[in-house]
């Protein structure tokens, strides 16, 4: 079996710092620098890149980047990083990014660079850095960072191979969710302003089909909607009702448990199994005009605004907290996850921008949600409307569920196969 050894990235290599361009240097036309910003995952997204005159190419050709360089940020949580690609280039290495300047026969350069991005240099950033307010990590403390390594060039190859073929499958699922996320914003706009025919088709465009829209002060609509407001959806006795004040839910009265208590964490996790705040019985009896019950809409209040979570079983029962509002929706005449959807359509969000106060964190309450402007829909029409939403959600969740699994496959590779603890068979020679 091929023995292995150990290296200091110091031996294979060279870790190059970034220059310290000035802000008064910025032009609107120029050559990109490469900020920690711009490390997306991997990849370089200099979509919102700051840029120098062309000169500074020439002047610092010594921070020139080149196709196939590594990248990776010193300072914060020292996991940014980017492989750069030909359509990158020209740009330039800015400060608190590093570059890999390979100078070594012994050991693959993806292999190093898989060593860099392990958890064992996680642990080693860390320790260098303890103590700091910020993580920051210099070119000499990445440079005697020590990893293991097969002899043989041809395991080392083997090894990065593997894990560059969980990498490429991960980036193909991404771009999937990412093109699907596309259809869903595209197909939520075509759905609530053209709608579903029985048949489970859009309507024709008011271009192609004027006969069957009408304008209305919410702009042109299907003659089957009508123009108002989302209060209409609800029950109009108890359609929207606000958590309790703060000084009546006070950490001094959580119990271990009992019932729960439904806040933000929740709904942005959109999970109602996150959290674990309960109050008493007797508690619960007390609040119970804020009780939750399956079919209510729970809507963030603070800070983090707008996010929805409709309540659907299984579920604890419990009620809202000071940060939540409960929407209840008319029975009969309206569709829970219909509502979900409503509210995060790009008018509406924009309705709740445009209302929301709070300056710097942004409230909104029930005010707000009364004068929220919406098209009216029958029923039948918004179960068709969420059936079409609710099929390509599940598209996004099963890439997602996909997409974290080969997350958890490849930690797990690598903590094997960077480590030895599992070897590969490399293959022989043709």
């Amino acid at each position: 079996m091929n023995e292995w050894t150990s290296y200091s990235v110091g031996q294979v290599a060279r870790w190059q710092g970034g220059f310290a361009f000035p802000s008064s240097a910025f032009v609107e036309d120029g050559i990109p620098i490469v900020r920690m910003s711009d490390l997306k995952g991997g990849r370089l997204d200099l979509s919102a890149c700051e840029k120098v005159p062309a000169a500074y190419h020439q002047q610092l050709r010594d921070f020139a980047l080149r196709d196939g360089d590594f990248l990776m940020g010193m300072t914060g949580s020292l996991e940014n990083y980017a492989l750069v690609g030909s359509q990158d280039l020209p740009a330039l290495l800015n400060q608190r990014v590093g570059r890999l300047v390979w100078r070594s026969d012994t050991v693959e350069k993806k292999f190093a660079i898989l060593a860099l991005l392990s958890e064992d240099f996680k642990r080693h950033a860390d320790k260098e850095a303890a103590g700091a307010a910020q993580k920051n990590i210099s070119p000499s403390q990445i440079e005697r960072f020590c990893f293991p390594c097969p002899i043989e060039s041809s395991e080392q190859r083997r090894i990065a191979e593997i894990l560059t073929t969980v990498d490429e499958a991960m980036e193909q699922t991404e771009a999937l969710v990412g093109k699907l996320e596309q259809m869903k914003a595209g197909l939520m706009h075509d759905l609530f302003t053209r709608g579903v025919t029985p048949d489970g088709h859009l309507r024709p465009t008011r271009q192609e089909a004027p006969h069957l829209y009408h304008p209305t002060p919410l702009g042109w609509l299907p003659k089957e909607w009508s123009p108002g407001l989302l209060s209409d959806y609800l029950d109009p006795s108890n359609g929207i009702k606000p958590g309790p004040f703060g000084s009546s839910l006070t950490k001094d009265i959580y119990t271990s448990s009992g019932y729960r208590i439904y806040g933000q964490e929740q709904v942005i996790a959109g999970s109602l199994e996150v959290g674990d705040y309960y109050i008493s019985a007797a508690k619960f009896v007390e609040m119970r005009m804020f009780e939750v019950q399956e079919g209510d809409i729970l809507l963030s209040l603070v800070g983090t605004v707008g996010c929805v979570l409709v309540v659907e079983p299984p579920f604890e029962p419990g009620i809202i907290n000071p940060r939540l509002m409960r929407l209840r929706p008319l029975p009969g005449r309206t569709v829970p996850q219909f509502i979900r959807h409503l509210l995060l359509t790009a008018d509406i969000r924009r309705q709740i921008d445009s209302l929301a106060g709070g300056g710097t964190m942004p409230v909104i309450n029930g005010k707000v949600i009364r004068r929220l402007r919406a098209p009216l829909i029958e029923r039948k029409e918004q179960e068709r409307i969420v059936q079409r939403i609710a099929s390509l959600e599940a598209k996004i969740e099963s890439s997602t569920t996909h997409l974290a699994k080969l997350r958890q496959q490849k930690q797990g590779l690598m903590q094997d196969l960077l480590t030895g603890r599992v070897r590969v068979k490399a293959p022989g020679p043709s």
